[in-house]
């Protein structure tokens, strides 16, 4: 197996003002032009591989090891044709607690059963060519079915459009049925609008936006959310909920528009909100670069290729990385290190896929495990101890996307606190709000 482990470091050009991404280390630069990166554990060792899907390069499937330090092993899959591969999708399909691999490769759709570290020969789904690929339980029977959306040229009486296939168990599917026909939709998102845990799906084309909400059974109404989406496709699409209001908002990154916005979820209605212009958006991500408690946007330009994150607490104010990397086609704001901060993986256009080590944090509020609010134990199991020199007025729990997980209200803040039930181990950051200052300390849940 061909080892990865060029790693090379980059000038002070690449430092931004709040969070430097630093350290450029380069898994691997010898593909064409890798579209799609999953970066999840494949064969359960606890570490997070990389999936990818090559557009243009035409070669058998492989993904990327983890071993550990984190360097990257080359794995080929069991099936050792060569294929050009426009999108992938990650999950348990047949229910035997591995990851299953869903490919859509040249005029099909291709199904690789998980086996630990190995895949299966993969199954022909559909003869159909897919452009995006999302697996969600639309029906909710316990198993995951598969969206995807299809080029104009697929269908030319329907002018493209969403199709999906339902799992019907035990490896075996169903035939290709369309949720909605083009003209040109192949720009499609899942969100879960109002808390059922039943995706709607997201449509763009043609300069609309369209939500096909899930009333099961796998029955579908749509609604027109906008008609401002500034052309043919070209939109990329985020669920994510930015105004901590309890459910999912939409974000859509517009590259015929220059700019990415929000379109806020009020019960199920739509208000649209620009937050940034940018000379054709390519590639976004959301999450707390900076640990202040804020969600942030990482985003690449394909006209200027400028690579630059945006501050989420200042109204959005770009910080450029770098413009030297090429145009990235997907990026993921994830912890590759394991040292409880976010850095960047990306895949560009020169055929690369790398990552952007996040080597120093500078918060705008006063400090990460500030002097002024102190809490033990930390690490903790649960239940926590608070110590603060001002009184609390706010107290958030967020999670590493920024994302707010709990309030406590001034009078339910106490010196003792329990975590909420079922929390997920990870890194956790609490905010305090009182009428002198604002303090973050960041907390590890085991």
């Amino acid at each position: 197996m061909k080892k990865y482990t060029l790693f090379l470091m980059m000038n002070a050009m690449f430092l931004s003002m709040f969070s430097q991404l630093s350290n450029v280390h380069i898994i691997t630069d010898t593909l064409v032009q890798p579209m799609k990166l999953i970066h999840e554990d494949v064969e359960g060792d606890g570490d997070k591989d990389i999936l990818f899907a090559d557009l243009i390069g035409n070669y058998p499937m492989t993904w990327l090891e983890n071993d550990g330090t984190p360097s990257y092993n080359a794995v080929p899959l069991s099936d050792t044709a060569s294929y050009y591969h426009s999108d992938i999708a990650l999950g348990d399909l047949n229910g035997d607690g591995e990851m299953d691999l869903v490919c859509a490769k040249e005029g099909r759709i291709c199904y690789y059963p998980g086996n630990g570290s190995t895949y299966q020969f993969p199954r022909t789904i559909s003869y159909i060519s897919a452009n995006k690929i999302h697996l969600t339980d639309l029906d909710l029977d316990g198993d995951s079915d598969i969206v995807f959306s299809v080029w104009a040229g697929e269908f030319p009486n329907t002018g493209g459009g969403v199709l999906y296939v339902e799992n019907l168990g035990s490896n075996n599917f169903g035939s290709s049925q369309f949720l909605k026909a083009g003209p040109y939709d192949y720009s499609v998102g899942l969100i879960d609008i109002n808390g059922d845990n039943l995706k709607e799906i997201a449509i763009s084309g043609n300069d609309s936006l369209f939500m096909l909400t899930n009333n099961q059974n796998l029955n579908f109404s749509s609604q027109l959310i906008s008609t401002n989406m500034n052309g043919y496709g070209g939109v990329i699409f985020h669920a994510f909920d930015l105004d901590n209001d309890g459910d999912e908002d939409l974000l859509t990154a517009k590259y015929f528009g220059d700019e990415i916005s929000v379109f806020n979820n009020n019960g199920g209605n739509f208000t649209e909100t620009s937050l940034i212009t940018l000379d054709g958006p390519i590639s976004f991500d959301i999450g707390d670069l900076n640990a202040d408690g804020t969600a942030d946007i990482v985003a690449c330009a394909k006209i200027t290729k400028e690579l630059s994150w945006f501050d989420g607490s200042q109204n959005y104010a770009q910080n450029l990385i770098t413009d030297t990397l090429g145009n990235i086609f997907d990026l993921h704001l994830v912890d590759i290190d394991t040292d409880n901060d976010m850095d960047l993986l990306w895949a560009s256009a020169t055929g690369t896929i790398g990552w952007l080590q996040n080597t120093s944090i500078i918060t705008s509020v006063h400090d990460i495990d500030s002097k002024s609010l102190s809490v033990f134990p930390n690490p903790t199991s649960g239940e926590i101890y608070l110590n603060s020199a001002q009184e609390i007025d706010q107290l958030f729990l967020f999670d590493s996307k920024g994302r707010v997980i709990k309030e406590w209200t001034k009078h339910q803040v106490k010196s003792q606190l329990a975590l909420p039930q079922n929390l997920a181990k990870g890194q956790y950051l609490l905010k305090s709000f009182s009428k002198e200052r604002t303090d973050v300390v960041k907390l590890l849940h085991y």
